[in-house]
């Protein structure tokens, strides 16, 4: 899954390509991996659609969720992701210290 991922940030479809899409930034991880439900979290800062938003990202593993966060974790800049128009990015309950 990791690997799918980082082929999506290297292959950035054109916006002509994709009408109906979205651009999110992930710009930090704020905490996780966390096991919840018998799948790993990681806690995350994202844009989209010009809003700040802390989210969450599921992955079936743990090395898949340290992996990606330590991607996020090493880079200056934001990773961009673009997603289908109709994915519904909500805001987290989790309390994370360093939300505060």
């Amino acid at each position: 899954m990791l690997t799918k991922i980082l082929q999506m940030f290297k292959l950035r479809p054109k916006e002509e390509e994709y009408p109906l899409s979205q651009k999110v930034l992930i710009w930090a991880v704020l905490d996780g991996p966390i096991y919840d439900d018998d799948r790993w979290v990681l806690v995350v800062k994202v844009t989209a659609n010009d809003d700040l938003v802390i989210t969450e990202i599921f992955f079936d593993n743990v090395r898949e969720a340290h992996r990606f966060a330590l991607h996020i974790r090493e880079r200056d800049s934001p990773i961009e992701m673009i997603l289908p128009s109709d994915t519904l990015i909500e805001e987290s309950d989790r309390i994370c210290l360093k939300q505060q």
